[in-house]
């Protein structure tokens, strides 16, 4: 019965645990990306982009729980029939305890130990690259990603990209869930969280 509210600027918590005091959590995230801005675009050729992959890039900062055992989390799409609200006001900011969202679809999976994402890697074996820390990277399909780049046609009806409510027609947003490990994972959907594309045009 809790009436706690989740909002974007709060932590955002990911994982299943089984606790000998406080029982069993599964913690589960529902939420939506968007461009940075309308009128985006990858070239607006689809035909002329090679994709590479197509990566789910969440900012971690924290764990509770088994840092040890391995985690394995599932990326769905969120069904396009939702009607998934965004959380600027309290009106329309989900209680935390809500999960009644349609999916339509695993875009990915990946297993890890928690204790590993506070470790720095290089995205490419490039000087002037800096390494990266705190991040969980989760590769999708790349039939997702090439579907996303096709929808960068402007001016037709397959355009995602020329308004929010144009996208969100095309793309409802994702749902996590975690389907092992003994750990609640912490991420902020802050500026290091996005959708990454790796493409040559």
């Amino acid at each position: 019965d809790d009436s706690a509210r989740s909002f974007f600027s709060d932590l955002q918590y990911l994982g299943v645990m089984n606790d000998p005091i406080f029982g069993k959590t599964d913690a589960r995230m529902f939420f939506e990306l968007k461009p940075q801005t309308y009128k985006f675009s990858f070239g607006n050729v689809p035909s002329k982009i090679t994709l590479d992959s197509v990566v789910l890039v969440l900012g971690y900062v924290d764990t509770y729980g088994d840092t040890l055992a391995p985690q394995t989390v599932e990326v769905a799409e969120l069904d396009p029939s939702t009607s998934f609200k965004p959380s600027y006001t309290l009106d329309s900011a989900y209680q935390i305890r809500e999960n009644n969202f349609v999916t339509a679809g695993v875009l990915g999976t990946k297993t890890f130990l928690p204790y590993t994402l506070n470790d720095s890697l290089k995205i490419y074996k490039d000087s002037t690259n800096p390494s990266i820390a705190n991040e969980l990277r989760i590769r999708l399909n790349n039939s997702f990603g090439q579907r996303m780049i096709n929808y960068d046609t402007s001016g037709t009806s397959n355009d995602a990209y020329s308004s929010d409510s144009l996208f969100r027609t095309k793309f409802k947003g994702f749902a996590l869930k975690a389907t092992s490990g003994n750990a609640i994972i912490g991420f902020g959907l802050g500026s290091v969280t996005k959708l990454a594309f790796y493409y040559k045009y």
